[in-house]
């Protein structure tokens, strides 16, 4: 009778979901009644809110399928075929970030404007490993990066570094987990944690670079500026004889000096973000249906042999600092005039419609096979969810996350094998 109950609840909460999002679609794609002078402005502010909420509530959506197949991936694949895990896990999330990055861009009516410095109109990232730093100006910073490395066609094999608090974040935090995001803890000053994180980030990189491409995001500021923040960090810029700034906070190096020591890239892509007409500080802009008109990305390319090693802390903290010296100053010309670029003439003025195209029948290929799956015979389709389900929770919450249970599978099949 339990079981029976389970099962029941399972697929209840799947067809309330399909049904609820697909309401929500048709609501969003609806045009706004009729402008009248009594009602256009809540009809607009509906309409709004819909266009704005449609790309969160997509996000998990498309999470929640991906549950299942990562959860089987991880229990039959990863032990017996670790490199078709590793397919699995990247195509999913790759496919997962394009639609995102559809939405932000053709729903939510954003555009990009990318300039770059030394490098021509064709970028292209499809075979190189490389590290991408950014200045982190709101908590949706990597939200609204996603378009790019779309753009970059560097969707694939994507790694972002986070704070240890967005691992505990349902579903979406569950699949980061999977993708082997790097999730790292604040308080470096004590030396367990850090030992604790430095064997963490070294584990995890050796897994990454198993990859043949790569790109790992990292935001050395460490969290975002607001004026809390802001004040902090400035404080601490005068303890150690830096100037004060406005629109970037006092760089951390050791993140990056991790990332440049036990990653093999080849490159480090210095990106400068900006907001034009409205900054998106936190979640609930985008709840409201606040979304930036523009968001420029300027691009810097610096070899990896140019950039001062991680065994050399000193050399890389000056270096860090001198680059994060000179977003502030790119920062403050932009907010100062609102117009113009970043620098220089924009590049990748057109976003890849085929990509997106491919990236929207993944995704109905994905929800029409699951489907497939409820209606197998003997309840065994159902039963395979359940299980990938469960098995991923329990490597979240049981074996102390997906992406350390990864790890400690993966060493557990080598150790068999030898």
């Amino acid at each position: 009778l339990f079981l029976y109950i389970i099962v029941f609840l399972y697929i209840f909460f799947h067809y309330v979901l399909y049904f609820s999002f697909s309401l929500f679609f048709f609501l969003m794609i609806r045009r706004p009644p009729r402008s009248t002078l009594s009602s256009s402005s809540a009809a607009s502010d509906v309409y709004k809110r819909q266009r704005g909420a449609v790309p969160i509530l997509t996000a998990i959506f498309l999470a929640l399928l991906t549950l299942p197949p990562l959860g089987l991936s991880l229990a039959l694949l990863l032990p017996i075929a670790p490199w078709l895990h590793r397919v699995v896990v990247e195509t999913l999330f790759a496919n997962w970030v394009v639609a995102i990055a559809t939405l932000i861009e053709k729903l939510s009516g954003v555009e990009y404007v990318i300039t770059s410095e030394g490098e021509s109109d064709e970028l292209s990232m499809s075979p190189e490993r490389a590290l991408f730093i950014s200045n982190h100006r709101t908590r949706l910073d990597w939200w609204y990066l996603f378009p790019f490395f779309v753009r970059l066609g560097a969707s694939s094999g994507l790694k972002i570094v986070l704070k240890h608090e967005m691992k505990s974040i349902p579903v979406i935090g569950w699949g980061l987990q999977c993708t082997m995001c790097i999730f790292l803890k604040r308080d470096w000053k004590d030396p367990a944690v850090r030992d604790e994180s430095n064997r963490y980030v070294e584990s995890i990189l050796k897994w990454i670079n198993k990859s043949a491409g790569y790109r790992i995001l990292l935001f050395p500021e460490g969290t975002n500026l607001d004026t809390p923040t802001l004040q902090r960090s400035n404080k601490a810029a005068q303890q150690v004889g830096c100037t004060p700034t406005h629109q970037v906070l006092l760089p951390k190096s050791k993140g990056l000096g991790l990332a440049l020591k036990h990653a093999r890239v080849k490159s480090v892509w210095d990106l400068t973000m900006a907001y034009q007409s409205f900054v998106p500080q936190n979640q609930d802009t985008l709840i409201n249906g606040l979304t930036p008109d523009k968001v420029h990305i300027h691009i810097r390319r610096i070899l990896a042999d140019q950039i001062p090693e991680g065994h050399h802390p000193e050399k890389l903290a000056a270096w860090t600092n001198e680059r994060f010296a000179m977003k502030e100053k790119q920062l403050v010309q932009f907010y100062e005039n609102q117009s113009g670029t970043l620098g220089g003439e924009p590049v990748m003025k057109q976003p890849p419609h085929r990509t997106m195209v491919v990236g929207c029948m993944f995704w109905i290929g994905v929800g029409y096979f699951e489907y497939l799956l409820w209606s197998a015979p003997y309840w065994v389709g159902i039963m395979l969810m359940m299980g990938g389900t469960l098995q991923l929770l329990w490597s979240v919450y049981i074996r102390g996350g997906a992406d350390v249970h990864t790890l400690q599978l993966h060493e557990a099949s080598k150790a068999k094998l030898s």
